[in-house]
């Protein structure tokens, strides 16, 4: 009787170290999952973080086209005033010397 209880005693140990080593397995596994969830989580903000300077970016730079817009309807608003103001000068010069030839 002695040989079974010795192979019973040996497969039990072996089970038990099996055990150990599927549990510290399943540990290592778990704080990969971790690490990796919290990879995702990092990653979703820097993308958030990222797409929130390009919006940024974006509104920016559309401002800025307004504003250059602005600046040349301003400017094309004076030229059409500076024009209409050489245009009335002529016509006055130009009556004024048909003015003196009459």
């Amino acid at each position: 009787m002695g040989e079974p209880a010795v192979q019973l005693t040996a497969v039990a140990e072996g089970r038990e170290e099996i055990r150990g080593v599927a549990e510290q397995a399943l540990a290592w596994v778990r704080k990969s999952e971790e690490r990796v969830e919290a990879a995702e989580v990092r990653a979703a903000e820097a993308e958030a973080r990222a797409e929130s300077a390009r919006t940024e970016a974006a509104r920016e730079a559309e401002k800025a086209r307004a504003e250059a817009i602005a600046r040349v309807e301003r400017a094309r608003a004076g030229a059409a005033e500076a024009e209409e103001r050489v245009r009335a000068e002529l016509k006055e010069r130009a009556r004024a010397t048909l003015g003196r030839f009459a």
